[in-house]
């Protein structure tokens, strides 16, 4: 089941307000870069991929503004991803000015979220898309529109063959405990993690989730449930440190996504947490990571810590008391307790001890 997390519509960019969910359904028609920025900063918008295609419509989005600008009678709309083009007639129009308004989109979109690596990946492909025509404003134009869609389409792709590849792994009646939101909301529509589920109930197969409340948002309330309820997939919500005493962590296959890797990270798994990874080991249920590369081998990698002001945020309030936070950032080695690792191309087991 697709959802319209993000979209290009009409000279404008559409995304589902997530910080509304679940108690609205709202979209947003966003016409500036900086709005967009803005709407990555604040989490209205949120999930790397999604991130990523955003970012990619932010870049042709600060074209059209500077398009219409510099034309006399601009049409009420130049691009749209599911309707004809309306670019104008590009005589007299500098290239370099189009160039420089793409330049400036990636940059404010580059500050909205420092740490999203498909941000800076759909960022590079839209500059070197922009560099491709330094002499023809509507050859620019095109090329910047044809790679933006395309961002999108290859996204959609990758998830719908994550999903394809991951269900064979699953028989009827399979249960799994998902830490995050790495479905639709998170994506180009369709998941990764969360689109294994998906593609096993389009199969006919019987499927039940167990969902973590994650922060800072409660990913796994706000999120995760409302679009597993939503498409009428059986989902119980979990309180965080509950995975391990709970029927999901008995039963479950805790079933992870992770976002495009950074080169310096090609060994890093982003598994739900250590103590999941712990449970399923003890339990002797299968982990699967869920990613839209090839990452080989496999350590433990240390990231860090997120700001620890993330431990007082309950939804939209902050609780904080008269003590620190801490929170740190998940990323740990799944080599030791992963019975599979699932990317588009197909299956990679975790290698044999002993």
């Amino acid at each position: 089941m697709r959802i319209e997390t993000v979209d290009y519509r009409r000279g404008a960019v559409r995304i589902l307000d997530q910080s509304a969910l679940p108690a609205a359904e709202r979209y947003l028609e966003i016409s500036e870069p900086s709005e967009l920025a803005g709407a990555i900063r604040s989490m209205k918008i949120r999930g790397a991929p999604a991130i990523g295609i955003a970012a990619a419509y932010g870049v042709l989005l600060g074209i059209e503004r500077a398009l219409a600008a510099a034309i006399a009678a601009p049409p009420a709309y130049i691009f749209d991803r599911e309707a004809e083009w309306k670019i104008p007639p590009a005589a007299g129009i500098d290239p370099a000015l189009l160039a420089g308004a793409a330049q400036e989109a990636a940059e404010l979109l580059a500050e909205s979220r420092p740490t999203a690596v498909n941000l800076f990946w759909a960022l590079e492909r839209m500059r070197a898309a922009v560099a491709a025509e330094p002499d023809d404003a509507k050859a620019l134009c095109t090329g910047a529109a044809r790679e933006a869609f395309a961002i999108h389409e290859e996204q959609l792709s990758i998830e719908q063959a994550i999903g394809r590849h991951g269900a064979d792994l699953f028989p009827d009646g399979a249960v799994f405990l998902t830490h995050c939101n790495a479905g639709g909301l998170a994506t180009a529509g369709f998941g990764t993690a969360l689109g294994i589920v998906y593609e096993l109930r389009a199969r006919g197969r019987r499927v039940a989730v167990y969902a973590d409340e994650t922060r800072p948002l409660l990913q796994g309330a706000r999120l995760t449930a409302w679009e597993l309820s939503r498409a009428g997939i059986e989902v119980t919500l979990l309180c965080d440190g509950a995975d391990q005493a709970g029927r999901g962590a008995r039963r479950g296959r805790p079933n992870s996504g992770e976002r495009r890797c950074r080169e310096q990270d090609r060994h890093a798994r982003r598994c739900a947490r250590v103590r999941s990874l712990r449970s399923a080991a003890l339990h002797r249920c299968s982990v699967v990571v869920v990613r839209p590369c090839d990452v080989n081998g496999g350590r433990y990698t240390d990231r860090g810590a997120r700001p620890g002001r993330g431990a007082f945020h309950t939804g939209h309030t902050d609780r904080a008391g008269r003590c620190r936070g801490l929170q740190p950032r998940f990323r740990y080695n799944a080599r030791r307790t992963g019975r599979g690792d699932r990317d588009r191309n197909g299956c990679y087991r975790a290698p044999r001890r002993g």
